[in-house]
C-alpha cells in the first residue's frame, strides 16, 4: 500500500485477519489465497498515482507498476545478488506491461537529480540485456524453464 495511509487503512487489514509484522501485513492464518500486504513508506518513487485495487472486497492503494520498477532498478544499484534476483524476478513477470521507454526517461532524470544513481541507466540495460538473453535461451530450447540457469 502506498499513497496516504491512515489509521483506518490499518483497522482494516487488521479486522480483515492480517497482522503487522515490522512494514509487513501478513495473513495471518496464510492462506493459499492469501495477500500479504508491504506498507513501506507514504510514497515510493511517487510519479504515478496508486493504483486502487479490490481484494476480497477491500480496496487498497498499490504502488504502480512503473514506481515499484523503479524502486528495484533503483536498489539493484548496490550490485547485492539479492537486489538483483529481486529486480529479475519483478522484469521477467512484468515484461510485456512496462513501457520501458518510460522507464528508462526516468532513469536518465533520477541519474540527473541524484549524482548517487549515475548507473541507473546501466542497470536497466543490464537488466534488459538478461532479459533478450532469457528469451533467446527459451526460443531456443521451448520446453526449458525461463529461469534455467540462475
Amino acid at each position: 500500500m502506498v499513497g496516504r495511509i491512515t489509521q483506518r487503512d490499518f483497522e482494516a487489514l487488521a479486522a480483515a485477519g492480517y497482522e503487522k509484522q515490522g512494514r509487513h501485513w501478513i495473513y495471518a492464518w496464510k492462506r493459499v489465497d492469501g495477500v500479504d500486504v508491504e506498507v513501506p513508506a507514504a510514497v515510493l518513487m511517487g510519479e504515478d498515482p496508486p493504483e486502487i485495487v479490490d481484494v476480497g472486497g477491500h480496496h487498497l492503494r498499490v504502488i504502480s507498476l512503473h514506481d515499484l520498477m523503479m524502486d528495484r532498478l533503483v536498489q539493484a544499484t548496490d550490485r547485492t545478488d539479492v537486489t538483483w534476483d529481486e529486480v529479475m524476478e519483478l522484469a521477467e513477470a512484468t515484461f510485456d506491461r512496462v513501457n520501458w521507454d518510460t522507464v528508462r526517461a526516468r532513469c536518465m532524470v533520477k541519474r540527473k537529480e541524484d549524482i548517487g544513481l549515475h548507473i541507473l541507466p546501466q542497470v536497466l540495460d543490464e537488466v534488459l540485456a538478461e532479459l533478450d538473453t532469457m528469451h533467446e535461451r527459451g526460443r531456443d530450447n521451448p520446453g526449458a524453464s525461463m529461469d534455467a540457469g540462475f
